[in-house]
């Protein structure tokens, strides 16, 4: 994000404005900008760390609770509430091509990684985003705990994909899931990559990424959250990032990944804890 962030400045600097090139380049190495940029390269490093220790607890949580209790519970409720289960009515037709399937997989494995990276590198280095940078961070980190942690203990799942693995019944999610290797020769693959955890799950082994658990949803909670935040700034740019959760949302369901339910319920805890903490800083700066 540094790096990209010079890249584009600079760019700006050769192309846009060669009349007054030194003033610019005076100003883009300004000393108040220099220390955003290394504020943006420590919060990088500390989030790499963070992350570290995260995917450490989430790993060690599924021994802690004894395996996957809750996969057939989440399964059963949401055929009860849509009359089948609910991948069956996104892998329609068209929706159900390898075209479709590898659009998801990109935006699902990569583009929402870089999205919630731009998010944070923003919040962290944007003037725009002075008055909302504690709060973002006290929410981002509360938003990962709670979802990523104590309610991911509370009903524990492996998600749609590792059905059949533990609860025994293999039938169920078969045509997903074979419909999911579809692309399993390709780059970031799903199926390449549920598979790459489910090895690591087994083996006892860490790392990038590691640790299987379904609920709640984190994909969902955190575009949620940047949706919130980001319609502080801008309506319309809000508007545009609830739209992108919710294509998250579908998309969680659409490769296996989750239950309706894990999406629904980091959407409701997402949208209590932000008017919460919101009042709480305006309590402590009162």
């Amino acid at each position: 994000m540094p790096m990209l962030t010079l890249a584009a400045t600079l760019v700006r600097v050769v192309v846009f404005v060669p009349k007054r090139r030194g003033l610019m380049l005076r100003m883009m190495f300004a000393p108040h900008r220099l220390g955003r940029l290394l504020a943006g390269c420590l919060l990088m490093a500390a989030m790499a760390v963070w992350q570290g220790t995260f995917t450490t607890v989430k790993s060690a949580l599924v021994t802690a609770v004894g395996g996957f209790p809750a996969d057939r519970f989440f399964a059963d409720l949401e055929a009860a509430l849509f009359g089948v289960d609910p991948w069956r009515l996104l892998h329609g037709p068209s929706a159900g091509s390898e075209g479709m399937l590898r659009l998801a997989e990109l935006n699902y494995g990569i583009l929402w990684s870089v999205a919630m990276m731009a998010m944070l590198y923003f919040v962290a280095t944007s003037p725009r985003a002075d008055g909302l940078r504690l709060r973002y961070f006290a929410s981002f980190i509360l938003t990962w705990f709670l979802l990523g942690n104590v309610f991911a203990a509370a009903g524990m799942s492996a998600g749609p994909v590792y059905f059949g693995a533990v609860t025994g019944d293999t039938a169920r999610f078969a045509e997903l899931v074979a419909t999911l290797s579809a692309t399993s020769d390709l780059p970031f693959s799903a199926a390449n990559l549920q598979a790459y955890l489910w090895q690591a799950h087994v083996g006892g082994q860490g790392g990038f990424g590691t640790g299987i658990s379904a609920f709640p949803s984190l994909h969902v909670g955190v575009m949620t959250l940047n949706a919130l935040f980001l319609r502080e700034l801008d309506r319309r740019l809000g508007l545009a990032a609830f739209a992108y959760a919710g294509l998250i949302w579908v998309s969680s369901v659409y490769l296996g990944w989750h239950y309706v339910v894990d999406g629904a319920f980091s959407v409701a805890v997402v949208l209590a804890l932000h008017p919460l903490l919101r009042r709480a800083f305006r309590a402590a700066r009162a």
